[in-house]
């Protein structure tokens, strides 16, 4: 009987119970993969063997079910064969991301900085790119490593340049990193922004939003305060008909909050153009913003593909998402600095919450019953339950040997 549909088969031989599972559920392997993304322990591979011998108890009699008995016995599943398979594991989805990186036309970065259940700072970065081989965008776990002793702004940059070293990534194919704003990232003085600047000044750096989101919320008392007293002094000063005044404290305060939110390099019409290309009407601001962004663009090439691909009448009828319309509609434009703007623009982060998300993962990982898991194995857990690639299960299997129990 089989055990995913309950059917039986006319005869029990393999060639009938193989045929009924490739014509039945051969995406099985596909919709559940056998992958560590379940976060157990290593140890808990013995508790299959517990279960298949229960279930080969209750299923089969006589020589049968003690034949079958001792096959699975033979099956290594201890916490060491757990270890080393894991190992394997991670390292061939480390593989295939650093190939797909390779290929890729730019990156971007999200990294934050968090501790786990033993109190140890760990730095996560996450890296997002299109992947041209599955038509897709890409996020997964660049690296995670401990920050031993301090987490400043010099810790942090180190740790960043050599896990870029280790995944031979350049620094000038990143385009954009975001971070939770904290002091040690986006200081003035020995930060990490301003180190990765100093060798890459075309870096956008950016405050993740939710992060500001969160500081509004747990400031709301004081920014009420703080708008009650700029509202009275507004009053009081159209009260006295100073106008040169009042336009002086509203400059002024323009200009701070441009300050503020100077990081966000993103206009107004380079965000409509992301989302809707064809209502873009001031051409030649959109070219200066977008200038701001990609500064190895030409001004004037901009401005003539846009125009171009307005004028695409069947690009204008196109019901689509914006991802899919500039990776899969666009290029056959023949608008290639437009579409590699946007390409670039749709790479950054708009966000943290993977890296945040992540953090919640690593504790499920590392909680008090394994707190002794060192940090090689727990970036690889890490991976294995966190990546969008799939092991090469068969290639894996055919380079290695097979060691029964005894």
């Amino acid at each position: 009987m089989c055990l995913i549909c309950n059917e039986t088969v006319a005869i029990v031989k393999s060639g009938n119970v193989k045929r009924h599972y490739d014509s039945k559920h051969g995406h099985f392997d596909h919709n559940y993969p056998l992958k560590s993304e379940h976060k157990k322990p290593f140890s808990d591979s013995e508790i299959v063997k517990e279960c298949m011998n229960e279930i080969t108890i209750a299923l089969f009699e006589g020589t049968q079910k003690d034949d079958i008995i001792q096959k699975i016995n033979q099956i290594s599943l201890s916490d060491s064969t757990a270890v080393k398979r894991t190992e394997v594991l991670a390292e061939d989805l480390l593989d295939q991301m650093k190939s797909a990186i390779k290929k890729a036309k730019c990156i971007s970065l999200a990294l934050d900085e968090s501790t786990d259940n033993t109190d140890n700072a760990q730095l996560l970065v996450f890296v997002r790119f299109f992947d041209e081989e599955k038509g897709e965008f890409c996020e997964d776990v660049l690296g995670l490593t401990a920050l031993h002793g301090h987490t400043r702004g010099d810790d942090i940059y180190e740790a960043l340049i050599q896990m870029l070293r280790d995944r031979e990534i350049d620094l000038k194919h990143v385009i954009s990193i975001a971070t939770d704003g904290a002091p040690c990232m986006t200081g003035r003085e020995r930060v990490l922004v301003a180190r990765l600047r100093a060798h890459h000044p075309d870096l956008i750096a950016y405050h993740c939003i939710i992060h500001q989101m969160v500081l509004c919320a747990s400031l709301e008392e004081k920014y009420a305060e703080v708008m009650t007293t700029v509202m009275k002094l507004l009053n009081q000063t159209a009260g006295t008909h100073h106008h040169h005044n009042h336009a002086e404290f509203l400059d002024k305060l323009i200009k701070n909050f441009q300050t503020r939110f100077g990081d966000f390099p993103l206009g107004k019409q380079v965000l409509l153009c992301m989302e809707n290309p064809f209502l873009v009407k001031n051409i030649a601001e959109f070219s200066t913003e977008a200038l701001k962004i990609c500064p190895w663009a030409s001004a004037a090439s901009l401005q003539s593909e846009l125009i171009e691909l307005q004028e695409n009448l069947a690009l204008q009828e196109s019901l689509c998402d914006p991802t899919t319309f500039w990776t899969k509609m666009v290029p056959a434009a023949g608008v290639p600095s437009l579409q590699k703007v946007a390409l670039q623009i749709l790479t950054m982060f708009p966000s943290t919450y993977c890296c945040e998300s992540a953090f919640s993962t690593m504790n499920m990982v590392k909680n008090k019953y394994r707190s002794t898991l060192s940090n090689e194995h727990l970036h690889q857990c890490l991976r294995l339950a966190l990546t969008p690639f799939m092991p090469k299960f068969k290639e894996l299997v055919a380079q290695k040997r097979c060691h029964f129990s005894h």
